[in-house]
């Protein structure tokens, strides 16, 4: 929700890295630095959301 994520609307460029948004972070025993910034895998996929899946689910 907007308001409450500090990074919202605002462009990130990840550097020295080969993690992307789309990539969940990392889990359980997954390296840290292995993960990325999408949620956890959830039923249904909450994030990243294509804008079909928003519009089939919302």
């Amino acid at each position: 929700p907007s308001g409450k994520c500090p990074v919202f609307g605002k462009g990130i460029i990840i550097e020295n890295s080969n993690t992307t948004f789309l990539k969940p972070v990392a889990t359980g025993n997954q390296d840290l630095k292995g993960g990325g910034f999408a949620f956890p895998p959830t039923e249904p996929l909450i994030s990243p959301m294509t804008l079909n899946g928003m519009r089939d689910f919302y």
